[in-house]
């Protein structure tokens, strides 16, 4: 039946003066007292009610319709409480006002916000049935209580509680109206005097568990045609359902980990679904291999016995699995291997009788071969340890049989002489060895045997040479000329007459310095160390500096000058002369054998008798007595 509306428009004021109620909120006091003393602006809308659609376990709630405060779009009328299982009968009857509210996805333990369109100065109220129990009454599903909005969005932000309801459909009302404490009172459910109702049917996504974990795989062996695989990271809480694929095959349990058994060749996947029906995405490949089959006995190919190098023996094993890894085992001991291939060699294999088995890449053992006989070690080789013999002087020999020269070496050794390493040229006279280098081979009673070298030095009797003999005109120092000794030579000045230092008296060329005036007789030794030193001589005569007592300076070419022999060996010489009287008649500071007899003004001197001062840069001063006649 079509209902006449009075609408109303009735404007407060917003203001509160000094603590006391303005004139607006005296009038909202009077009229609305639900609402005081929140000053509003608002539509009355006579006998017009909004109504929630909820189920009817959650309660009637209604509103009436002033026009000014409401969710969403303008809320429409409803004659009376609509209850549905979808709370969508309100959105079928007149037009769908329930649109104020926007939800996003959920999950248990998210934070979440929910936006809400509001119209009007009102206070918003909301419920939430996260267990889905038909009602708004249990703890935390008053999410927001007396909240006071102004038009625009408003951002709720709230947690699902971990413990939701999921996977099936639960409920949500909003109540935008007067304060819900203020009489006449309201909760989720009741009459209040305006605004507007706004049920909703909501689903909490269910959050997926992770994907089974695939742990170990047991494959097919030659006993047990089918493989297993362990399964971990499984939900925790509850009973979980397991499906297997290709197949869909469930299976139920509890527990953070299974095995499944009896998976034939093939690959397989799982997926799991906890307790709240949530499936999680598809396990990685497990791949079940075929059974195996079982191998043929290794085939025992060529053995080989130790040898005096080798205290080993070996074996070839033929006919082994072809494809995959292989295990082989060796009997006794149970000693194993892997490999691949169809042969193998099995080395460090002592004396004694052994046998062999494998087993595939399945697992699959094969029948025990066939023996292996391995022979007795004759090794192992001997040591021979070489003490060359002391050096001998030519003619002498030496003997190779002395047993000076393998002490030490491996007992009871038989021992042969050899000219070359391989022991393959004999040396016929051991016992008379010169010169060289030799081998000597020992053996055992067992046929092993080791070689090593020994050298034989026959020395020659050295010669020396200590170069030619010398005359210096005084001259104290001079370089030797002897002969090198030669290698293995060692030589040695000595001083056997006169005086002498010797820079470095191994030295042939060596500097002898200090030589006295006159004869010097220097020794050259030349030895090996083991035969006797060979020796010579040299000479080296010093001659005294000659300074003449008488010139006769008449230019005849002879005897004309004052020379000095040996002034070259004075180093920068100075020459003054001076007469009876004690007067230098002449001067020379680097006198060079070529004064006359004359004076500073180049006259020439009378005869008489002169004295002179010879004054060398490298020794002590000479004096003496000069002659002049012309």
């Amino acid at each position: 039946m079509n209902r006449i509306l009075l609408i109303s428009l009735i404007l407060f004021s917003p203001f509160v003066m000094n603590g006391r109620d303005s004139p607006g909120d005296k009038f909202l006091s009077a009229n609305h007292p639900d609402l005081s003393p929140l000053p509003v602006m608002f539509y009355q809308i006579a006998d017009a009610v909004d109504y929630g659609d909820a189920p009817l376990s959650y309660g009637s709630a209604d509103h009436g319709i002033d026009g000014a405060h409401y969710l969403g779009s303008q809320p429409d009328a409803d004659e009376a409480n609509q209850p549905s299982s979808d709370a969508d009968a309100d959105d079928l009857n007149g037009f769908d006002d329930e649109d104020g509210v926007t939800f996003p996805e959920m999950y248990p333990g998210a934070r979440v916000t929910i936006s809400i369109k509001v119209t009007g100065l009102a206070y918003l109220n909301v419920w939430v049935d996260w267990n889905g129990d038909g009602d708004f009454g249990d703890s935390g599903e008053r999410i927001v209580s007396n909240s006071l909005r102004n038009t625009g969005t408003a951002n709720i932000s709230v947690t699902v509680p971990v413990n939701a309801i999921v996977s099936r459909p639960t409920f949500a009302r909003f109540r935008f109206g007067p304060n819900s404490t203020t009489k006449p009172t309201y909760g989720s459910s009741g009459s209040a005097t305006f605004g507007e109702v706004e049920d909703y049917q909501i689903k909490i996504s269910c959050v997926p568990p992770e994907p089974p974990a695939v742990g170990e795989i047991t494959q097919p062996d030659s006993e047990v045609s089918t493989g297993s695989v362990t399964l971990n990271g499984l939900p925790e809480a509850g009973t979980w359902t397991l499906t297997r694929y290709p197949g869909g095959i469930i299976t139920t349990g509890t527990g953070i980990s299974t095995t499944v058994p009896g998976l034939v060749e093939g690959t397989y996947n799982f997926t799991v679904a906890n307790s709240l029906g949530c499936n999680s995405d598809l396990s990685s490949d497990i791949v079940i291999n075929p059974q195996p089959t079982t191998p043929a006995a290794p085939v025992p190919g060529t053995v080989t016995n130790p040898t005096c190098e080798v205290p080993t023996g070996s074996v070839v094993l033929d006919g082994l699995p072809s494809e995959g890894l292989w295990t082989l085992t060796r009997l006794p001991g149970s000693i194993k291997s892997t490999g691949t291939g169809t042969s193998t060699n099995v080395s460090g294999l002592g004396q004694g009788t052994y046998n062999f088995t494998v087993a595939n890449a399945g697992g699959c053992i094969s029948l025990v071969s066939s023996d292996v006989v391995i022979g007795l070690d004759p090794g192992p080789n001997p040591t021979i340890i070489i003490t060359n013999p002391a050096p001998v002087c030519s003619p002498s020999t030496v003997d190779l049989t002395d047993a000076e020269i393998t002490r030490g070496s491996t007992a009871d050794l038989i021992y042969s002489y050899w000219t070359d390493a391989v022991a393959s040229r004999p040396f016929a006279t051991p016992t008379q060895a010169t010169n060289g280098t030799y081998y000597i081979k020992g053996t055992t009673i067992s046929g092993c045997y080791d070689i090593k070298p020994v050298i034989v030095s026959v020395y020659q009797n050295p010669t020396a040479y200590a170069g030619p003999d010398m005359v210096l005109e005084y001259i104290f120092y001079t370089t030797l000329q002897a002969d090198e000794p030669g290698i293995n030579l060692t030589g040695n000045w000595s001083l056997i007459k006169g005086s002498g230092q010797f820079a470095d008296p191994g030295d042939a060329k060596t500097t002898v310095s200090n030589l006295a005036v006159g004869e010097n007789i220097l020794s050259w030794a030349v030895t090996n160390g083991v035969c006797r030193p060979s020796i010579d001589y040299v000479s080296i005569t010093v001659l005294d500096l000659v300074i003449p007592t008488l010139i006769t300076p008449d230019m005849n070419g002879k005897n004309d000058y004052f020379v000095i022999k040996g002034i070259e060996t004075l180093g920068k010489t100075s020459l003054i002369v001076c007469d009876r009287r004690g007067a230098v008649v002449y001067e020379s500071k680097d006198y060079d054998n070529k004064w006359f007899g004359f004076d500073y003004n180049g006259n020439p001197l009378p005869d008489d008798t002169y004295f002179f001062l010879i004054k060398r840069e490298n020794g002590k001063s000479l004096k003496g007595y000069l002659v002049i006649r012309r």
